[in-house]
């Protein structure tokens, strides 16, 4: 077996836009892919594993490569070891192939290890939230790599290294000089993919947004609701929702379009039992201050009429915001859409704190992505 290590700056705009993409701190992160004879663990072998992290602010590129036919178990125990360190693995559908590959050959060489030891991110299944929005022909590796930006020194398939790994080992059997370059271009392939997979991360950009500043505008008819992002969204979007939201994607900052609606709405109390019922006013009041009222102007409130009403604007709120230091209101008891009350404008005090408009704005892309 030998072992290839190398530091690479991080050189590369795409690379550089899909580590700022990551959820979590860069250096707890180590990216990985597999080249193997096949793609059943029973009957092929896995000949490569690679690896790349954040080594003292570049990247470190570790390769295992099986030059042999009897390294397998020596490579694998090498990766599971080294991998043991960080806090989350990365892959591109490994879920499909690598993880469950490892699974068996580690079984297969009775390696008292558990893969993986920790948490683990699919980059694939991020890349699928974009489907509806990007008219792509697949979300394999290599196309979602080039829409991101990143280009690959390597042409070859990974169905193409199988056969040039063949080629390499017979040419190392009989000394032919041309094995070194067969060996480079099974490494620069896997090193490619590994580049390419961090460059994907930018699919979290949209997915799942580290918003770090939140701002409102005031037009009209809407309210825009802003933020800058740690990541960039390498590809410009503008999209709409059922529910009237827009949401703008662009550079290092989204911006969420709510429309504003007057009208009138109604906030309902959960605990209905403790209130009454005032038919004269249309409205329920807690029972503390219902006593006071003559009882034929008053009757004990159900769900469905423990409300109050308030005439004003409003604009409506995605499902997953729930603000502690707003008041929800709806169009009826059965209503399913939130609203919220448009305060007078006062540009020195926003309807939310940058917690809540942070947390509003990531509701937001919950409802598209």
């Amino acid at each position: 077996m030998e072992i290839v290590e190398k530091i690479l700056d991080i050189d590369n705009a795409a690379v550089r836009d899909g580590l700022l993409a990551l959820p979590c701190p860069a250096e707890d992160v180590c990216f990985f892919d597999i080249e193997t004879t096949g793609l059943s663990a029973q009957v092929s072998s896995v000949y490569l594993i690679g690896v790349i992290h954040i080594f003292e602010n570049k990247l470190k590129l570790v390769q295992w490569f099986a030059d042999d036919y009897v390294s397998e178990k020596e490579l694998l125990l090498h990766f599971t070891d080294y991998i043991s360190e960080f806090q989350t693995l990365i892959h591109f559908n490994g879920n499909t192939f690598d993880v469950p590959y490892l699974r068996h050959k580690i079984q297969q060489h009775k390696i008292e290890t558990t893969f993986p030891p920790h948490d683990h991110m699919n980059l694939y299944s991020y890349a699928r939230h974009l489907r509806p929005y990007i008219h792509t022909a697949n979300q394999k590796l290599t196309t979602m790599e080039r829409l991101f930006g990143f280009v690959r020194n390597d042409t070859f398939s990974g169905k193409d290294c199988i056969q040039l790994y063949l080629d390499y080992m017979k040419m190392k059997f009989y000394k032919d000089s041309g094995a070194a370059a067969k060996k480079n271009q099974l490494l620069q392939h896997n090193r490619d993919d590994l580049l390419g997979t961090i460059t994907c991360g930018s699919c979290l950009s949209y997915a799942m947004p580290e918003i770090c500043s939140y701002s409102e505008e005031y037009t009209e008819d809407a309210i825009l609701f802003s933020g800058k992002t740690s990541g960039t969204y390498k590809i410009p979007l503008q999209l709409e929702s059922p529910l009237g939201f827009s949401l703008c994607c662009d550079d290092r900052s989204c911006t969420a379009k709510v429309p504003l609606h007057k009208e009138t709405l109604y906030h309902f109390f959960p605990d209905y039992k403790n209130y009454y019922y005032l038919p004269d006013e249309d409205m329920a009041i807690h029972k503390s201050i219902g006593t006071y009222v003559d009882s034929s102007h008053r009757k004990k409130a159900t769900a469905s009429n423990c409300y109050v009403k308030q005439q004003g604007t409003f604009f409506c709120i995605p499902a997953a915001f729930s603000p502690d230091s707003h008041t929800i209101f709806q169009k009826g008891y059965k209503g399913k859409d939130r609203y919220l009350l448009q305060k007078e404008k006062q540009p020195e005090t926003p309807l939310f704190s940058k917690e809540e408009g942070i947390e509003l704005l990531l509701a937001i892309h919950k409802e598209f992505f």
